[in-house]
């Protein structure tokens, strides 16, 4: 059982809505690797904490960040998680944006082709991730992708009806999930990317599908850095993910690439293909480890 004089601090990683990361040095081995630290201040704090501990020791695959541990100390909480020292989608695109750089179809397709085997594992057991944005997918080595951060990833009991209580990044949410009237709020500016949105329970769900549409946003924002539904100001609203189709994607991408991504975005959930389906195209196969 790890204990928090097991670890030395190295440096913080990031906040988030449930807790703080750090990255860390485990002194016995000299391993790094991402403490999660959560403030338990009630025994639902502890409810929340330890569902996201059963739904890591439950999620395990080649493309999903690993689970190593759990523990309590003095009114925090910590779960500790492998290390991804190469960041996330997020930090690789603001590179490429800096450098005045545009990333390859091939590149495009090996990471679509491994995003769409991380989801294929969780969707498998009939786990919805419900937070699916460039942050939470990390890098390690040359591009090897690993999805992360299951705080709010639930079962679907029925895969009919998903999960009704909303949560996550609202600029990702599909437009099943979306209000036009909540853009009077202001958290459809991508100003804030890690804005979480909580609708009443039974109002809409979340499923499958609208995971397979956040992958389509991001694979849009990783070929033209730019989010699929970003007016010319930037700004992204609800009603402009229900309403507007995106631009046409550059000219160097192939229309196979094109409608792999057009059909992932496709408004109406029925339509869009399953992780399955995805991983049976002829591009995608090529790239499956």
């Amino acid at each position: 059982m790890p204990k928090f004089s097991d670890y030395d601090i190295i440096r913080a990683l990031g906040r988030g809505a449930f807790g703080t990361t750090f990255l860390v040095n485990e002194i016995a081995t000299g391993k790094e690797c991402v403490w999660k630290k959560m403030a338990i201040t009630n025994d639902e704090d502890r409810r929340m904490a330890q569902s996201e501990v059963d739904m890591l020791q439950h999620v395990r695959g080649e493309f999903l960040v690993s689970f190593l541990g759990s523990f309590e100390n003095q009114h925090e909480f910590f779960i500790l998680t492998e290390y991804c020292d190469q960041g996330d989608l997020r930090k690789y695109m603001n590179s490429l944006k800096e450098n005045g750089q545009q990333i390859s179809e091939d590149k495009v397709w090996d990471i679509l082709t491994q995003m769409v085997q991380a989801l294929h594992s969780l969707h498998e057991m009939d786990i919805i991730h419900r937070d699916l944005k460039p942050e939470n997918v990390f890098l390690t080595g040359p591009l090897q992708v690993k999805l992360g951060d299951f705080g709010l990833a639930r079962i679907a009991y029925s895969t009919q009806y998903g999960y009704t209580h909303v949560g996550g990044t609202q600029i990702y949410f599909a437009p099943e999930l979306l209000d036009d009237e909540d853009d009077d709020s202001g958290s459809g500016s991508d100003e804030d990317p890690n804005n979480l949105n909580y609708k009443p329970l039974n109002l809409v769900v979340q499923t499958k599908e609208t995971d397979i549409f956040a992958v389509g946003e991001i694979c849009y924002e990783l070929i033209t850095l730019k989010h699929p539904f970003a007016s010319k100001k930037g700004k992204i609203t609800n009603k402009r993910i229900k309403k507007c189709i995106p631009k046409s994607l550059p000219s160097h991408i192939s229309e196979s690439q094109r409608q792999v991504i057009m059909l992932m975005l496709n408004k109406d959930p029925i339509r869009r293909p399953t992780t399955g389906q995805l991983l049976t195209h002829p591009e995608i196969n090529i790239f499956i480890i």
